[in-house]
């Protein structure tokens, strides 16, 4: 028997079971049990009821304190502080790098941070900032709400904290792209812009961490977010706890996973480049990346010489127009390969690559592992 102990929001938690039922479609053996963290547990419930090992998030000191009287093996999740037992939890430096290329790739040169003073968040944070700043921009302008996602549903922020949001939304220098620690901080930041009278993205930008479809899907603007994913997660705890009941030594070294990408909605779908001519080159390109197309074809499409183009952009983006149709065509190829089961030579083909083996170098180049690790490594979805 395999006990599970969800202490957290519901709406994570939902995330978390479909990794769950996964693993457990896969090993009939187990018998899943999934309880809440009010649950009385005691070593000798635990030993009379032959538990085999437990998966705990959240689950409180009181059940770990249970655990220690015992032999039961387990394995937390997402744990609030450091560990000396097996943990499986996120990248979050992984995550505030994500969220900063998310926003440069934009253009923009202005940055906040919304936190929720919790250790996740200021990793997150300082990951970010860390970030922004080795491209040469200043610190993001930051801010802290305290929040508390298993108690507040619809998100909101404590009483008294709205007007310090407002306050802090209205000091930013415009436009500005703010990263929040989580989904439902996101929102509050989306809809007080807003309420400020700022437009959402062209002023604020607003992407959060999570991708969690009840906060990102129902907010009024859509919240873009990044996918931490949490089926993952719980997918991968299971094979930590299955292979720690086996008797295989797993270690205590944290088991941190990489975001898997950004899920964009219209909380970021803004160009934030002054020049209009790169603001309107860098979305030709991105929406025909994929066709044949060659830095001739965006001078020709604006009238403008290639040395005039390159002038121009270069310096407003960070490289050169033929460097943002291959980055283009590697994020399109990206998306496919995560997203289809479609077979490497046709994504290379359909994303404008020459052949499989050039679409493999540069995807290599750029994130750090050939396509197929990709598609290996987001096969959980």
């Amino acid at each position: 028997q395999i006990e599970v102990v969800f202490g957290g929001s519901p709406l994570v938690a939902a995330e978390l079971l479909r990794g769950l039922t996964r693993f457990g479609k896969a090993h009939p053996n187990w018998r899943i049990a999934a309880r809440s963290r009010q649950f009385d547990y005691s070593p000798g419930w635990l030993r009379r009821n032959e538990v085999a090992g437990m998966l705990l998030w959240q689950a409180g000191e009181d059940v770990l304190s249970a655990l220690q009287g015992t032999k039961v093996p387990y394995v937390e999740l997402l744990p609030h502080q450091p560990r000396r037992h097996p943990v499986v939890g996120i990248d979050h430096v992984a995550v505030g790098r994500l969220a900063a290329q998310t926003f440069l790739d934009l253009g923009f040169k202005r940055f906040g941070f919304c936190g929720i003073s919790t250790r996740w968040s200021a990793e997150r944070g300082t990951a970010f900032a860390d970030a922004v700043m080795a491209a040469g921009h200043d610190a993001p302008r930051t801010v802290d709400i305290r929040y508390d996602l298993a108690r507040h549903w619809p998100p909101e922020s404590e009483a008294g904290q709205t007007d310090r949001l407002s306050r802090w939304l209205q000091s930013l220098e415009h436009p500005v792209a703010v990263l929040a620690a989580h989904d439902a901080p996101a929102a509050m930041v989306a809809e007080m812009a807003e309420a400020c009278g700022y437009l959402v993205p062209d002023d604020i930008a607003v992407l959060g961490v999570g991708d969690l479809p009840a906060i990102c899907d129902l907010s009024p603007v859509g919240i873009s977010s990044i996918d931490t994913g949490a089926d993952v997660m719980a997918h991968q705890a299971c094979e930590v706890l299955d292979a720690t009941i086996r008797g295989e030594s797993v270690g205590t070294a944290p088991v941190l996973l990489p975001p898997r990408g950004v899920h964009v909605r219209r909380s970021t779908q803004a160009l934030s480049y002054d020049d209009p001519l790169v603001r309107e080159a860098v979305a030709y390109i991105r929406e025909h990346s994929c066709e044949p197309l060659c830095v001739g074809d965006v001078c020709r499409e604006f009238n403008v010489s290639n040395r005039t183009l390159n002038r121009r952009f270069n310096p407003a983006v960070g490289h050169s127009p033929g460097s943002e149709i291959r980055r283009a065509r590697l994020h399109h190829a990206h998306e496919m390969l995560i997203g289809t089961s479609l077979p490497l030579v046709e994504i290379a083909l359909r994303c404008g690559f020459a052949d499989q083996a050039h679409f493999s170098r540069l995807y290599h180049k750029t994130f750090g592992q050939s396509p197929s690790s990709a598609r290996r490594a987001h096969a959980g979805r």
